[in-house]
């Protein structure tokens, strides 16, 4: 990163670990870093709205410009100074992974394993897929979220010799982010934008409908969930922004983005186009919801979307088992290799 250029220039010396070294979730996994990223999607929505008529929806924008002025007492000490200084000259800050201490693939806690399952996944790519000028590696990942674990594996894949990469990302979280894309076009392609172009009928949050008999308290519930939901489209919008905007000024290489709402969504393009869709590699990195397994899913993707010779690769700590592992398998779901993690 620190040999990166910066508006054409490179980076003054003294800059490259101020400006660098922190990369997506490694400093936004700090909680007061965290609310300083959800005060800046605030920020975005409140001024982008500033001028937008006041009418049935009135409930959810006073909801937000409540919450903007909250957010801003909140968000004090070395946040404030990261979030107006320089955090977010950081070009991929909005890329984040699992942020707390309870979850096992933690970087700060646990630094060695989600690096080695990138490792096997490349290496496994490169022995069955060996790079080649003409052909595109598919990759589809299985909960992509906000992007951070699959900007780390793209940039392997990348630093292996692979030039043309496809990928798939499929997570539900990105229906809401595609329902409000499809207001400004209904095609297939989006060209993602920062959320601080788009225009504030993308951006407002739904308006609260009520009812007759309606309590206070059910509307302010209603109001706070579709101010949650405008934030958290601001928050996805950001990530795929960023990171598409990335791989697409990597010097001689082609990086597909294509980005799925469900399972069943890519499996039916992998039916329909098989040759161009079907996944080489099928990645599912900690694919846990809270503390509910998501293993019926992935072995779901695994089975519809990988090719006759694709394999996938599954970072996961197993029922009943103490410490995590990185399972390679092909798509009838038969273990090729198996890779106990260390406790680091």
């Amino acid at each position: 990163l620190a040999k990166l250029a910066q508006n054409g220039l490179p980076p003054a010396a003294g800059d490259i670990e101020r400006r660098y070294c922190y990369v997506g979730m490694s400093v936004a996994l700090q909680k007061n870093l965290t609310q300083a990223l959800d005060l800046h999607a605030n920020e975005v929505l409140v001024t982008k709205l500033a001028h937008w008529p006041v009418g049935e929806g009135e409930h959810s924008l006073r909801r937000l410009h409540a919450e903007y002025k909250q957010k801003l007492v909140d968000v004090r000490g070395r946040a404030w100074a990261l979030f107006r200084d320089w955090f977010f000259d950081n070009p991929v800050h909005a890329l984040r992974e699992c942020d707390g201490d309870r979850c096992e693939f933690w970087r700060f806690k646990f630094p060695v394993r989600r690096v080695r399952a990138c490792q096997v996944l490349v290496e496994w790519a490169v022995r069955t897929f060996p790079p080649k000028a003409h052909c595109p590696l598919v990759v589809a990942s299985f909960g992509a979220g906000l992007l951070f674990q699959d900007f780390c594996t793209t940039q392997m894949l990348l630093d292996a010799g692979f030039r043309h990469i496809r990928l798939a990302l499929v997570d539900t979280a990105y229906r809401p982010w595609k329902e409000r894309y499809l207001k400004r076009d209904a095609t297939c392609r989006a060209y993602v934008v920062p959320a601080s172009m788009l225009e504030p009928e993308v951006l407002a949050p739904d308006p609260v409908a009520v009812a007759v008999g309606d309590t206070e308290e059910t509307i302010a519930n209603a109001a706070a969930s579709a101010c949650n939901n405008a934030i958290s489209f601001v928050l996805y919008n950001e990530a795929l922004h960023q990171f598409v905007q990335w791989f697409s000024c990597v010097p001689d290489a082609d990086v597909q983005v294509l980005v799925y709402d469900s399972v069943e969504a890519y499996a039916a393009d992998c039916q329909m186009a098989p040759d161009e869709m079907e996944a080489m590699v099928c990645s599912a990195m900690d694919y846990k919801d809270n503390e509910t397994l998501l293993e019926e899913a992935v072995n779901q993707m695994m089975t519809s979307c990988l090719g006759p010779h694709g394999f996938g690769v599954k970072l996961v700590t197993k029922p009943n088992e103490s410490v995590p592992g990185v399972y390679v398998v092909d798509r009838q779901l038969r273990e090729l290799y198996h890779e106990q993690l260390p406790n680091s």
